[in-house]
């Protein structure tokens, strides 16, 4: 009995030992380590209906700088709501190196998906994947020829819909400004807004009105300005009024005749001051003469006979002893002229102004009817081609030929 129970206790402790030294062996089993490479994929994404991410890859952390992008959905229709999607993808590769904290190279790719605009009425919806180009100049012809409209029925089948299936609204590209692009097909519409900015030479005025706006056309007309002189106001009338069925005609203001353009020392034709040079403040000009009263932009080649007659007649609707009315086609010319003199000759020493009442110097009316005819007797190619010319000889452009609604604008009151 007491062999037996020593024999036990010797198994026992055996096991124990044999046990322990097991344990330590594997403890200290030698490794052969080689460089490891980790990779971490980071992938970010809205939440949108329907969802057009296919993106697969395995999100093992977020990156936290990262801002939201979901655009909150806006209601423009009971039944129909307006939801902006943008999707950014962004992954990172880090390799780092055994017993090294700071990665020894760092790859990161960002990639943009469209931004879609989703439109839902009941079941169905309409899809708009927006075009690349949204910004503009005013006058651009729009390119939404990358532009996709989806349609997706009760059953969840979706349409890209072809070009002539849906429709989109006229859309004014002659002022700037944020501009909707409205497409309808069936009974669902869904819009996106694009951009419309002046061009570099009138972009210091966008957005401004009133005396602002004024003064900003005036330090651009003025930039470069090289005032002609009355001598040299002949050469730049006959292109800038060159008949364009005859070359070598010019039109007269007013009655419009079609007369040679050769310069006779105003026998055939004189150079008529829209905006009287009485009213100007200025004593006749000689030929050197180089001030306001020789501005080409407020010259125009006229009969000398109906010259005279007008004298230094306001404009208005009808000819009285103080007031003279041009025919209707070129009552917009006339207004646009008298409207780039006053932003032209805009400072403290010299200050034209449009008024409604009989004019003195310095002064010019009827404000009221000429910025109806500004709207009457719209802008045409004769007068574009004129500013073009004048443009080459005097470095500055009449800003009412290329935009008539500044009248607007400025005046609005």
């Amino acid at each position: 009995m007491k062999i037996c129970f020593t024999h036990k206790k010797v198994m026992c402790l055996s096991l124990i030992l044999i046990f322990f030294l097991g344990f330590i062996g594997c403890r200290n089993r030698s490794t052969t380590e080689s460089p490891t490479t980790s990779v971490i994929t980071t992938h970010y994404s809205t939440t949108i209906q329907p969802t057009e991410s296919s993106t697969s890859v395995s999100m093992t952390h977020i990156l936290p700088t990262l801002p939201p992008t979901t655009i909150s959905p806006t209601t423009i229709h009971p039944e129909t709501t307006f939801t902006t999607t943008y999707i950014t993808t962004t992954v990172s590769t880090i390799t780092t190196h055994p017993h090294t904290i700071a990665p020894t190279t760092i790859i990161t790719t960002t990639t943009q998906t469209p931004t879609e605009t989703t439109t839902q009425l009941f079941d169905r919806m309409l899809t708009i994947v927006i075009p690349s180009k949204t910004t503009y100049e005013i006058n651009e012809t729009i390119d939404l020829s990358d532009m996709i409209v989806r349609y997706s029925d009760e059953t969840q089948t979706v349409i890209e819909l072809t070009s002539d299936e849906y429709q989109i609204d006229t859309i004014d590209m002659s002022t700037y400004g944020s501009k909707a692009i409205i497409v309808r097909y069936l009974d669902l519409f869904n819009f996106f807004n694009i951009t419309v900015h002046l061009p570099d030479y009138y972009r210091s005025a966008e957005s401004k009105t009133g005396e602002n706006l004024k003064a900003a056309l005036n330090a651009i007309v003025r930039a470069s300005f090289y005032n002609s002189s009355y001598s040299e106001a002949i050469a730049v009338l006959q292109e800038s009024d060159r008949d364009p069925n005859n070359a070598n005609n010019i039109i007269l203001l007013y009655s419009e005749p079609s007369v040679s353009r050769t310069w006779d020392s105003g026998s055939t034709w004189d150079r008529e001051h829209v905006w009287p040079r009485s009213l100007l403040g200025m004593a006749p000009p000689s030929a050197s003469t180089r001030n306001p009263a020789t501005d080409v932009h407020n010259l125009k080649p006229s009969v000398p006979s109906e010259n005279k007659s007008r004298g230094n007649k306001y404009f208005d609707y009808s000819t009285t002893t103080q007031s003279y009315s041009p025919p209707s086609n070129v009552r917009g010319d006339v207004a646009r002229i008298l409207f780039y003199m006053v932003i032209m000759y805009e400072s403290s020493s010299y200050d034209l102004e449009l008024v409604n009442h009989a004019p003195s110097t310095y002064q010019m009316g009827l404000l009221s009817s000429l910025l109806a005819w500004n709207f009457e007797d719209p802008v045409n190619d004769f007068e574009r081609n004129r500013n073009d010319v004048i443009q080459s000889y005097q470095n500055n452009r009449n800003p009412f030929i290329d935009y008539p609604h500044f009248a607007t604008l400025i005046w609005d009151n």
